[in-house]
């Protein structure tokens, strides 16, 4: 058997045709499935890397502010000490000393407060007119330079010598020169004047992510207690250490870096950059907690409406594309039923062709035919064959041909031979 008559009886076999390219379309879903995997990884890449990378830029930023906060409250400590040593100081004159502190907050809007006491602890000379005349002698900066005789920086609180507002004090002693204590000039930092020196880095992430992008910082002290915050101004009323969020146990025990949690009052899903400061070379340091923190939807969004876009066009050109492949398939399936059908019945009709004609030449090949002349005796009839022997002629009809005899009589030999059994 020939092999497409092998193939035709295969398909045929159990009176069905098998279905052309079974793996076509499993491959195509396939195809599709993994295209989609490809890219739902690629989205998990995409999304993790900009994660990575926007907590990056918060944890700089973050440092960026907590490397400000140093040069600042160092320049305010610098300042404390010159003005310790000033003349004007020394030599007690109560409105020189006011137009010298007055004309320093003038030049220095940073500072809240500024004063000077007499060697018991009162107020003589004040930026602020109403201060005047205070008793400070049990004020825990005027004892601090009083016994220690250095400069002396407290942590941010609350004094009615900054006018109600977190700020930070840096007092100095004043004395003579035998080292006899004079006095102290002391001032306050507002924290709400130090959070405007960040505008510029504040604004420089706004600009970066967009004015729909919600960008929160807070500073720490080192036990956790928030003393300045952007948004609901919650300064000394809320401890995140206590809250246990991530991100104020991590800036005082790890490098300045970003960590993903959850916001400790909205609940939503936040990147947060966190540092310290250090204020290195002095002898103090309240190593405050910056944080810089972004919504995690904030972050994405842009991308996933890049993403959106992208997806959504390369799905008009994706599935168009798919579904034209799948009508092309069931076509070329349903036309491949067909060959199939019209080949398996061109080689039935060649096998009942070839038959035939088989048939046909064993028929020819057993008929045999008399041709020519042929000797036949005038009298008995016997006919002699091609070896010259005379043959009777029903024997040299069997030979020759297919023929067979069955002998009988006619009715005029039997009136001849057998007149007895003749029939009228």
């Amino acid at each position: 058997m020939i092999p497409e008559e092998q193939n035709s009886a295969q398909s045929t076999s159990d009176g069905r045709q098998p279905s052309p390219y079974p793996w076509l379309t499993p491959l195509m879903i396939v195809m599709a499935v993994v295209a989609l995997a490809i890219g739902g990884l690629a989205l998990h890449y995409i999304e993790t890397r900009l994660l990575a990378v926007s907590g990056e830029t918060l944890a700089l930023a973050a440092s960026d502010i907590a490397g400000k906060l140093d040069l600042l409250l160092a320049e305010r400590y610098g300042d404390i000490q010159i003005m310790a040593q000033a003349k004007v100081f020394h030599e007690r004159d109560v409105a020189a000393m006011t137009r010298r502190l007055t004309a320093l907050m003038e030049a220095y809007p940073v500072y809240a407060w500024m004063g000077v006491t007499d060697t018991r602890g009162r107020i003589i000379a004040a930026t602020d007119p109403v201060t005047v005349g205070l008793d400070r002698r049990q004020a825990p900066w005027f004892r601090a330079v009083q016994d220690g005789g250095r400069i002396h920086v407290e942590d941010a609180d609350v004094s009615e010598e900054s006018g109600g507002v977190l700020a930070v004090s840096f007092t100095a002693p004043i004395t003579s020169p035998d080292g006899a204590f004079l006095g102290a000039v002391t001032t306050r930092v507002g924290l709400p004047v130090l959070e405007d020196a960040f505008a510029r880095t504040a604004n420089a992430l706004q600009a970066q992510y967009g004015t729909g992008t919600r960008i929160e910082y807070q500073f720490l002290q080192r036990d956790g207690t928030v003393i300045a915050d952007s948004f609901l101004r919650e300064e000394g009323k809320i401890n995140l250490k206590h809250l246990g969020l991530p991100s104020a146990g991590l800036y005082d025990n790890a490098p300045s870096g970003y960590v993903e949690e959850m916001h400790s009052r909205l609940q939503v899903p936040v990147v947060t950059g966190y540092a310290q400061t250090e204020q290195h070379g002095n002898d103090y340091g309240f190593h405050w907690g910056i944080l810089v923190r972004m919504d995690r939807e904030d972050i994405l969004a842009p991308t996933r409406i890049v993403l959106w876009k992208v997806g959504a066009g390369g799905a008009l050109v994706f599935a168009p594309m798919l579904g034209f492949l799948l009508w092309s398939t069931g076509r070329l399936r349903k036309e491949w039923t067909v060959a199939q059908k019209e080949t398996a019945h061109a080689i039935a009709a060649e096998r009942e062709l070839t038959a035939r004609n088989r048939e046909l030449e064993q028929t020819l090949l057993e008929v045999k035919v008399l041709r020519g002349f042929i000797p036949i005796c005038a009298s008995c009839k016997k006919i002699r064959n091609d070896q010259g022997y005379w043959q009777q002629i029903e024997t040299y009809i069997q030979d020759h041909s297919e023929a067979l005899f069955s002998h009988g009589m006619c009715q005029e030999c039997m009136k001849k031979f057998y007149p007895e059994f003749s029939v009228e």
